[in-house]
Order: structure tokens, then C-alpha cells, then sequence
């Protein structure tokens, strides 16, 4: 696999919200996980992906934690530190979706090095991959993510709509929907890989 094909590859992964996500399960795939280990000199590049990966969690979940103290007490010191974690969420955001391109191109690279790439979609790899590794397809994947995300939209507006009508106030209606939301998207992307094995 030639050089450019891998930059674009990796440039894809960055900047799409869909592909990193589906390359996040296939990585985060037990079979995909032991190779890794097992082939000489990319243990380092899962590590490093793992590693941060794990950082923007933590970040994330303290984020949405400031951010829930603050729509709870109104004290403007605690939505100033959710916004700073917020942009230390957005910081690892960048180093994990880096770390999980060079891991992702690395295995890419690897399976597909006699394949010219040129002729081969990201889809035909993502269905490839799918039968190897037992995982959805990156065109399955895609329809679960966006049918998770509006089933957790529609359910933090209903849940807010009824919590408005008892006396809820506009801002705290934005913040729970907007929290609960992102908490539904965030929650659902582990079972949505599962449920589509």
C-alpha cells in the first residue's frame, strides 16, 4: 500500500466522526486487540492508542460531571473548570482519533499491502474486516450510530418536555436535554457494536 492511500486513510479516520468510531470497535475487538500484541513492533501503537483513549473518557465523563454540578448549584466557578476539562476533552479528542489512525493504518497497511488501494472503498475494507474479526460492517455500524443517537435524542425530549411542564426552568431544560443526550450517544456505542455482531 503505497504512502498517499495511507495519509488519506488516516486523514479519513481523523476527521470523520463515523469512521473513527467504526475502527474504534474494530480495535477495541478482542482478536484485533492480540494481534496487535502479538506482531513485533505495534504493541507500542496499541498502547499508545489504548492510553488515550482512555485520558478522553476520563476527560468526558469529568466534563459532564462540572457541567451537572454547575446546572445543579449555578455557581460559576464549576461551569469555569467544565469548561476548562471541556477543553482538555477536546485536546485528547485529538490525540486518541491521531493514535487510533496510526494503529488503524498500521493494520490497514498490513492486510491490504498487496491490494491496490486505489481500487478497494473504506466500506469494501470495513466488510472485509467485518467477516475476519466478527464485527459490524462499517455500513451497519453507520445505521446503528445514527438510529442510537435519534432514539437518545427523542428520549432526553420527551424526558425533558415532561420535566419542563413541572416546573423546570428553560436553562435547566437545555442543560438536561443536551447532557442526557450526549450521555445516551456515548452509552449506546458499545451496544450498538454488540447488539450488531
Amino acid at each position: 500500500m503505497d504512502d498517499k492511500n495511507l495519509k488519506m486513510l488516516r486523514s479519513t479516520i481523523r476527521r470523520d466522526k463515523h469512521v473513527r468510531r467504526w475502527f474504534l470497535g474494530l480495535l477495541a475487538a478482542n482478536k484485533v486487540r492480540e494481534e496487535f500484541y502479538a506482531a513485533p513492533g505495534s504493541s507500542a501503537l496499541y498502547k499508545n492508542f489504548s492510553q488515550s483513549l482512555k485520558k478522553q473518557k476520563l476527560s468526558l465523563i469529568n466534563c459532564v460531571l462540572l457541567v451537572t454540578i454547575f446546572s445543579l448549584s449555578r455557581q460559576p466557578l464549576w461551569l469555569a473548570a467544565g469548561g476548562i476539562m471541556f477543553g482538555l476533552f477536546i485536546l485528547r479528542l485529538n490525540s486518541s482519533a491521531k493514535n487510533l489512525a496510526e494503529a488503524a493504518a498500521w493494520m490497514v497497511s498490513r492486510d491490504f499491502a498487496d491490494t491496490d488501494m486505489a481500487r478497494t472503498t473504506l466500506y469494501q475494507i470495513g466488510e472485509i474486516y467485518s467477516r475476519k474479526y466478527r464485527v459490524p460492517s462499517l455500513v451497519d455500524a453507520l445505521y446503528a450510530f445514527d438510529s442510537a443517537a435519534i432514539a437518545a435524542i427523542l428520549i432526553s425530549l420527551v424526558f425533558n418536555l415532561s420535566a419542563l411542564s413541572s416546573s423546570l426552568s428553560i436553562f435547566k431544560f437545555f442543560s438536561v436535554f443536551i447532557l442526557l443526550s450526549l450521555a445516551g450517544v456515548a452509552l449506546s456505542f458499545p451496544a450498538v457494536f454488540k447488539k450488531i455482531k
